[in-house]
């Protein structure tokens, strides 16, 4: 495990295209994978996604910042910020389609009250085109393999009852369903063949939702207080920060059982995997930690 100190952050990457049938990101000029890397500033950055679209166009990386109300646009060429868009509500996760199209920015559960809404923003014109929702506060989002749905937690209490559902919106910006959780859920991921996988904090749990029928099929006992949810580019593994106990949960996604739980963490957060799988990177307190 290798350890890198930045302020804590949450952050997931994103690839505009990929080889056809595969599932793995793909360069546009098939030398491989390109990683960019942005400073992180405490406090400031809830979610960082990277975009690599054709070779024709800008490679863009878009950052929310939570204390601003905005989301920055940064040319990954140059590293520097070519616009900041502002918010009607501070950003919290944020989540693009795989065809780089569209990003869902949801408010950030800390940042005030209601309303609180899901804003979809057009990364064409880098301007919000929709927001939906209003009556709950979002938490994580995540989007189906097709770019079709946009799944988004909802474990805030509002008027004095915890949330414990999932909302699916789809491309008309419309919410076609509302899934029943555990409590308090709040990271999500999706597999590349359809389950999403839901981390309810105060159920200590995950919920797997068949994202055909929007059911939950399974539920798996984790750590304390799950909190982020990735899986392997190969989808046959999530994993799982508990912030609570300090570990994380790797649940085999055929078995829906957990097959190991690694130690040695300090409040960790959030997670990602490279796109060979080999790797995850995971967000704590001061650091963010690589193990293989």
């Amino acid at each position: 495990m290798h350890n890198m100190k930045i302020g804590a952050a949450r952050l997931a990457i994103a690839h505009r295209n990929s080889k056809a049938g595969t599932g793995i990101p793909v360069h546009p000029s098939g030398g491989g994978i390109r990683w960019y890397f942005v400073p992180l500033l405490t406090g400031t950055f809830a979610g960082l996604f990277l975009i690599l679209p054709s070779a024709q166009a800008q490679v863009a990386a878009y950052v929310t910042n939570q204390g601003g109300n905005s989301v920055s646009v940064i040319d990954t060429n140059t590293n520097s910020v070519v616009i900041e868009v502002q918010l009607a509500d501070p950003p919290g996760a944020i989540a693009i389609t795989p065809d780089g199209t569209r990003a869902y920015l949801a408010k950030n559960p800390d940042m005030g009250p209601l309303p609180a809404f899901v804003s979809v923003f057009d990364t064409a014109t880098n301007t919000v085109v929709a927001r939906v929702g209003g009556s709950n506060i979002p938490g994580g989002v995540a989007i189906t393999p097709d770019g079709n749905h946009a799944y988004v937690t909802y474990g805030a209490r509002v008027n004095n009852t915890l949330g414990n559902f999932v909302s699916v919106i789809d491309r008309a910006n419309n919410v076609v369903a509302t899934v029943a959780v555990g409590a308090a859920p709040f990271g999500v991921a999706i597999t590349p063949n359809g389950p999403a996988y839901v981390a309810n904090q105060l159920g200590n749990s995950v919920s797997v939702i068949d994202t055909n029928t929007n059911s939950v099929i399974a539920t798996v006992a984790v750590g304390a207080d799950p909190a982020g949810v990735a899986v392997t580019p190969d989808g046959k593994h999530a994993y799982v920060t508990n912030p609570i106990d300090d570990t994380v949960s790797v649940i085999n996604t055929a078995s829906n059982n957990v097959v190991a739980t690694v130690t040695g963490f300090s409040f960790p957060w959030g997670v990602a995997i490279t796109p060979d799988g080999t790797r995850a990177y995971v967000t704590n307190a001061n650091d963010i930690r690589v193990g293989d």
